[in-house]
């Protein structure tokens, strides 16, 4: 699973608006806190707060504009068209190919963060205070929730094939072998079957 890093991924192109955002609000926050009727002190930590996920996002864009002017001209194609929604030509991948070069572009990127010590724990300590990257992380893992469903009720349909094909095989064997037996029995005309010994050399065949 790899939710944290996709929903960097994914807050990328957003960063710069949500950035320009914050400072407009800490502007406006500055200038009417005089009418406001909180505290000095509660006025302060909110407006603290304020800056402080921007400085976040600051950070965070200054982190990944590094990793990603490392990305091979494939990789950044890959990552445009999944995550900036970039048009790219990639028709030279077929639809399997596609997605195991996404896989192996995410794994590459996972990788690199820890090297910029862009970790999980940072991430959860620090990222998910800034309310627009919490809110695409939880669509992320809610996402990867129904996949994984997906996958798993998919592993256990086929599961139950292989069991219902197993059984049925077995079933039409012991038949086919019943039939054998009865048709091989030596008889006499007239003479009634033993049904009960057939069975056992059928079972026992």
């Amino acid at each position: 699973m790899y939710n944290y890093q996709k929903a960097l991924l994914y807050s990328y192109k957003r960063i710069d608006e949500k950035i320009e955002e914050y400072d407009k609000l800490v502007e406006y926050w500055a200038y009417s806190s005089k009418y406001s009727f909180k505290s000095t002190y509660v006025l302060a930590d909110e407006l603290l707060s304020m800056v402080d996920k921007k400085y976040t996002l600051q950070y965070l864009k200054q982190r990944l504009e590094k990793i990603i002017s490392c990305f091979t001209q494939e990789e950044t194609k890959l990552f445009e068209k999944k995550y900036l929604g970039v048009d790219r030509d990639l028709s030279y991948l077929n639809e399997r190919q596609y997605y195991r070069k996404q896989e192996k572009f995410i794994k590459n990127f996972s990788s690199t963060l820890n090297v910029f010590d862009l970790t999980e724990t940072w991430f959860n300590n620090v990222c998910l205070s800034v309310p627009f990257i919490a809110s695409i992380y939880s669509v992320v893992c809610k996402k990867e929730e129904r996949y994984d469903a997906r996958k798993l009720k998919a592993k256990n349909t086929d599961e139950k094939k292989k069991v219902l094909i197993s059984e049925t095989s077995l079933s039409e064997k012991g038949l086919i072998a019943e039939k054998n037996l009865i048709s091989d029995t030596s008889c006499v005309k007239g003479e009634p079957i033993n049904s009960f010994s057939v069975v056992n050399k059928v079972w026992s065949a």
